[in-house]
């Protein structure tokens, strides 16, 4: 008995000292959202960090209002610097684009992004939802970033 109060007491003292280290991979960066007329969709868990191989990676969790879910398209991500410069923009697809009922559960589809860059302190992060056009053919994403 004496050994297991032993274990549990240096893990609860121990706990606080690995809560504050931190790696060089850990940088997280703010996020914003900017919305649109007649949004139907909710991003949620929305994280922002810099990996070790020097890139960025955007991740997060689409959801919808309504039950039908969400409609195609991409979700479109713009980094800026503290003084408001543009620094790199990308779009990615989410997958799956059907919106269940045990993936809205989970908070939604997934999407994620990488930037090729590791982005300065205290960038901002926007992301925007871009609704394909019901008509238009297959394309590349597009031209227009709209997270701007």
């Amino acid at each position: 008995m004496k050994f297991l109060m032993a274990i549990v007491l240096s893990a609860a003292l121990s706990a606080p000292i690995f809560a504050n280290e931190t790696s060089s991979y850990s940088t997280t960066y703010d996020t914003s959202v900017v919305t649109q007329p007649n949004q139907r969709w909710i991003f949620q868990r929305v994280s922002a960090s810099a990996a070790e191989d020097g890139t960025t990676r955007i991740t997060g969790r689409l959801t919808a209002v309504r039950r039908k879910g969400l409609s195609k398209g991409h979700v479109d991500v713009a980094a800026f610097s503290p003084e408001g410069k543009l620094l790199a923009e990308a779009a990615t697809d989410y997958s799956p684009s059907i919106l269940t009922r045990k993936k809205k559960r989970k908070g939604g589809v997934r999407f994620s992004v990488g930037i090729p860059q590791q982005l300065p302190l205290d960038s901002m992060i926007r992301l925007s939802f871009h609704e394909n056009d019901i008509g238009s053919p297959s394309v590349p994403l597009h031209t227009i970033n709209i997270a701007r």
